[in-house]
């Protein structure tokens, strides 16, 4: 048999983007017992518990009219999709309970084989109903494309019958993002308002821009309760930080940082007079990432966008002084980045304290990294050659 692929409807559209991302968060805040849900990944969309079990697969149609008449490819393929799934999987990975439904945006055409399978849950003759199906296809030519789909169905009859005892069609009330806006007013209405405006907050902490969406079918999106309660939680809060007096920072603390990287990356450029506020800023960056990681004001996705930004914006200053002399002025690369990194903060969150001190907290952090580390930087315009072994050799 052909090997056909799990996902022969990929979202490489706007509309199946469309549907699909506001019917992933749909999930998250309907059923509190969901843990994550996937999109692309086991099926158009793949419903997990706490325990990483799956809970359902939903297989979206965004495409009208949907055809499931009796011996559509619509029908069939979706079959054999979640019968290939659930035959490769861990028993042990998958509930008990598990349901499979047939998502379908726009008009569906349900044949009277498709409403049989649905019924069988209820009338407990999946027997009877089979058998008239190898009735039908004992006069097929074994090339016939749906016929294929059958074969391979019917090599586990038992495996079928479990999926058809739980197989649902389902169809928005109105759309996608319709009912999802729906399900927000009507679970937090009362909290958020206007709702409208959490519903944009919301989708776009998990980039889903329905006015101009970034697809993202080339990996796993993956939007879990923790991240969903997270950015709920955080949400029209007055995310507002008092950064640390650099005098009260504990002489300890300051100590242990004398023989570190990023002094001796400053030192390299003649820059001992910059080294104790360079220690004690990057402390106190630090110690903001702390308390407002506790207090829910940014997580390491944040963090991690800051230090992205922050490493272009040293490309970008390490490039233009390269281009006026190749042995730049180390120093003029140190001063560039603290003195004109007023974008490199986090973006949700008020800092009161100096920019300039954000700003070289974060760049002495990074000059701190390894030098092979994604995110490090350096001052000497060869300082990945001259720093490549400091952490092998200071063990």
């Amino acid at each position: 048999m052909n090997n056909f692929s799990l996902n022969n409807e990929r979202p490489d559209s706007f509309l199946g983007y469309y549907v699909e991302a506001p019917r992933a968060l749909y999930h998250i805040v309907s059923d509190d017992s969901i843990g994550k849900v996937r999109i692309e990944n086991l099926d158009d969309i793949s419903i997990f518990d706490y325990k990483g079990r799956i809970q359902k697969l939903e297989q979206v149609k965004y495409k009208s009219p949907c055809n499931l008449t009796d011996y559509s490819k619509d029908l069939w393929n979706t079959l054999y999709n979640w019968f290939c799934t659930i035959e490769s999987s861990n028993k042990d990975n998958i509930c008990s309970d598990i349901k499979f439904a047939i998502y379908s945006w726009g008009k569906c055409e349900i044949g009277n084989l498709a409403n049989d399978f649905i019924n069988i849950k209820n009338k407990n003759d999946f027997d009877r109903i089979w058998k008239k199906q190898e009735e039908y296809f004992k006069e097929k030519d074994d090339d016939n494309e749906i016929k294929q789909y059958f074969n391979k169905l019917n090599t586990n009859k038992e495996l079928l019958k479990f999926i058809l005892n739980s197989f649902y069609i389902e169809q928005p009330v109105k759309s996608s993002s319709e009912d999802f806006l729906q399900m927000l007013t009507n679970k937090y209405g009362g909290t958020f308002k206007p709702i409208n405006n959490f519903n944009v907050y919301i989708k776009g902490c998990f980039g889903i821009e329905l006015e101009n969406p970034k697809l993202k079918t080339e990996k796993i999106i993956e939007i879990t309760r923790q991240q969903f309660n997270f950015y709920k939680d955080r949400y029209d809060r007055l995310n507002e930080y008092q950064l640390v007096d650099s005098l009260k920072i504990e002489i300890e603390k300051i100590e242990n940082l004398k023989d570190s990287l990023m002094v001796k990356q400053l030192q390299e450029v003649n820059l001992n007079d910059s080294i104790e506020t360079a220690i004690r800023d990057s402390i106190a960056w630090e110690i903001l990432c702390t308390d407002c990681s506790v207090s829910g004001y940014i997580n390491e996705l944040d963090i991690n966008q800051i230090y992205y930004d922050a490493k272009n914006e040293w490309k970008e200053h390490r490039n233009y002084l390269s281009r006026q002399n190749k042995e730049y002025d180390g120093a003029d690369l140190y001063d560039r980045c603290c003195n004109e990194g007023e974008n490199i903060k986090p973006k949700r969150l008020t800092i009161r304290g100096s920019q300039k001190r954000v700003a070289r907290g974060i760049y002495n952090v990074l000059a701190n990294k390894p030098v092979n580390h994604d995110y490090s930087v350096g001052w000497h315009y060869q300082y990945e050659d001259k720093f490549k072994d400091f952490y092998e050799n200071n063990i």
